[in-house]
């Protein structure tokens, strides 16, 4: 267990234990330092996810879909502010690193920041200077895989990089010289599924000013961006969780189909492969082939945004094969007996990557919607933080419910008390008296109820279920 993780060495070859014990877990430096510092361990978002590791990993160095994937989500995510995001080589990175240990390393057409091993005189004797600080999101000491600049939504000056195979992190320079930083976890579960996970933000210390968020215009002040702002200063964690889940539930049905569809095209080029190496040489390599670029295939790429997304598929076929299960399956083709029918092959393959009989790529229906973005399932059942306050709107909707039924009790009897008492001292008596007050109280205690049981019942839905249909999205 560190910094709230418990990391794993996912190798069970002999020199497995040492490999470990010689590799230390790689977070940002920025991100070890806050764990160190406080006293409780360091949160974390998690989240289970209907689509592969390799998808989530495309979808996460993806940062040109945020603004039409996840408009309004946040103020910043805007479709008008969508538009081209070219990527290039960072700059004020590498240079401040020139110095530093070590190199990072990268497919040969991935734009990587690369720091160069201080040189020392050749015979003045003259002291080298001292190496300058490693950047505060690098990992590791020989760099990020992938770095690149791009002009973002948060900031113009900002930075992407993908320590492989699990961490991507997003680095805005902000006015000021001050920073937002976003940490993203990626781990492979099993073919079609993920897991996603972020550090819950830091919790003001005791005592510290409180950072209220800033206030749009009263007149785009909507009760919608009211109850927003009012859970930021409330609860920071539930409202980054809420955000969260917000943003994946956004992505999760159509990754969910693309992941179907390349998964079948990459099991049918990988049974082929391993079919064609049966027939001539009794069996595979199960490394790169034919079909390790089919990706490449699938896929359009044409602009500058593309970069990282191509930096990350080309990292997992040079050095993963191709991705985690994936590798696997075209080990097991490449074991096959020889003369094995590539349709034989074919269909092995799609049973071993593909997972239910649906036709990939199909628009998944209602009960498929749901199970696709099941909250409940995927995140709050394992939150405590989560899982606590859906209890807690789940017990005040109960007892709005109950004090309705009450108030409705009364209403009936305050009725019937005024009834009878307009009977005996006219109807003047009964309006005026205490029965009409008592029918008046009873019936706005009801409506007070039922207005809180709907709003506490609305709120706990945000735990269990939402569906996100981008055509709703104002």
């Amino acid at each position: 267990m560190l910094d709230g993780l418990l990391w794993v060495w996912p190798d069970d070859s002999p020199d497995a234990a040492s490999a470990s014990a010689a590799s230390a877990p790689e977070l940002p430096a920025r991100l070890r330092d806050r764990a160190a510092s406080s006293p409780a361990p360091l949160g974390w978002f998690v989240r289970e996810l209907p689509y592969s590791y390799e998808v989530l990993v495309e979808n996460l160095l993806d940062p040109a879909h945020l603004p039409f994937s996840h408009h309004g989500v946040v103020p910043v995510l805007q479709r008008s502010a969508g538009g081209p995001m070219p990527m290039k080589a960072p700059t004020a990175t590498a240079t401040a690193a020139a110095a530093g240990p070590g190199a990072a390393t990268a497919a040969p057409t991935t734009a990587t920041a690369m720091p160069a091993q201080s040189e020392g005189s050749a015979g003045g004797g003259a002291a080298a200077a001292p190496a300058p600080a490693l950047p505060r999101h690098w990992a590791r000491p020989g760099g990020p895989d992938i770095e690149l600049d791009f002009r973002g939504n948060i900031s113009p000056d900002a930075t992407i990089s993908f320590n492989a195979p699990h961490l991507i992190t997003y680095t805005y320079r902000l006015p000021g010289g001050g920073e937002s930083n976003v940490e993203l976890v990626a781990i492979p579960v099993a073919p079609g599924r993920s897991r996603f996970l972020s550090p819950d933000p830091p919790q003001p210390a005791k005592g510290a000013p409180s950072r209220r968020p800033p206030m749009p215009p009263l007149h785009k002040l909507g009760l919608k961006r009211a109850a927003n702002i009012a859970l930021m200063a409330m609860d920071l964690k539930l409202f980054s969780h809420r955000n969260l889940n917000t943003i994946l539930d956004g992505d999760g049905v159509f990754l969910h189909v693309q992941d179907e569809v390349v998964r079948q095209v990459e099991a049918e080029a990988d049974a082929a492969e391993g079919s064609a190496g049966a027939s001539t040489s009794g069996g595979g390599n199960g490394g790169a082939g034919s079909g390790a670029g089919v990706w490449s295939r699938a896929y359009y790429m044409a602009t500058q945004a593309d970069t990282a997304v191509l930096g990350a598929r080309k990292w997992l076929e040079e050095r993963a094969g191709g991705g985690p299960f994936r590798a696997r399956a075209r080990r097991l083709l490449s074991s096959r007996a020889p003369g094995a029918s590539a349709g034989g092959a074919a269909a092995n393959a799609a049973a071993d990557v593909l997972v239910g009989s649906k036709v990939p790529g199909a628009a998944p229906s209602s009960a498929d919607r749901r199970r696709l973005l099941d909250r409940y399932e995927q995140h709050t059942r394992h939150c405590p933080h989560c899982s606590a306050r859906l209890d807690q709107l789940q017990r005040a909707a109960e007892a709005a419910k109950a004090v309705r039924a009450a108030a409705l009790l009364g209403l009936c009897a305050a009725v019937g008390a005024a009834g009878a008492l307009a009977a005996v001292q006219g109807a003047a008596a009964a309006l005026t008296g205490w029965p009409a007050a008592l029918v008046a109280a009873c019936a706005a205690l009801a409506a007070a109820a039922t207005t809180l049981g709907r709003v506490a019942s609305s709120w706990a839905q945000e735990f269990l279920f939402m569906d996100y249909v981008h055509a709703e999205k104002d």
